[in-house]
This record gives C-alpha cells, structure tokens and sequence, in this order.
C-alpha cells in the first residue's frame, strides 16, 4: 500500500486529537449548563421574592376605588341604551332593515 508520510498524522494521533476536542466541548458544554442554571435559579429565586411580597400588600382595588358604580344604574347606559331603542322603533316610514326584521319577528 502507500507509506505514511511525515507531514500526516497517524491514526493514534488523529484518535487523541478527536478524543481531546471532545473532552474540550464536553467541558464547554458542563460549564454553560452550570451558567445557565445558576441564573435560572437567579430568576426563579426572585420571582418567589416577588410572589411573597405581594401576599403582604393589600390588594390594589380595594384600597383605591369605592365599589364601582352598576353599569344598569349608569345614565350615560340609560342614554345609550334609549337612544338604541329609539333607532330601532317602528317610527319611520321607510323602513330600514333592522326595522323590517324587527316587524316581521313581531307579527309571526
């Protein structure tokens, strides 16, 4: 066969080579799992500080608004609402469309 010559490396050196780079990347990888990990715990330590301290505030709503006000009370509701119906009552004489449904609904 062919002679091995000088300027390539053997099989047992190329084998070292690749057993060395893969001991490299292996510890590579060890150390950013480690990193990624200590600030995962980072994180999560202070979402937990978080979600303790708000179980000790007061709850923001109830310190700051009375009872909101009932939207079937509101005035502004009533108007809206008048105004709608005032826009679909049978009062002119052409019809519109809504207003033809509404009469046909009405006498079946």
């Amino acid at each position: 066969m062919f002679a091995k010559s000088p300027s390539h490396p053997s099989d047992a050196e190329l084998e070292a080579e690749a057993e060395r780079e893969r001991d490299h990347s292996r510890c590579e990888a060890e150390a950013i799992l480690l990193r990624e990990g200590k600030e995962h715990k980072l994180v999560e330590d202070r979402v937990w500080e978080m979600l303790e301290n708000t179980k000790t505030l007061p709850h923001p709503r109830s310190q700051t608004l009375p009872n909101p006000p009932s939207p079937a009370n509101s005035s502004k509701d009533v108007h809206w609402w008048q105004a709608a119906k005032n826009r679909l009552t049978l009062t002119k004489d052409p019809l519109t469309p809504a207003q033809q449904v509404i009469q046909d609904t009405k006498s079946k």
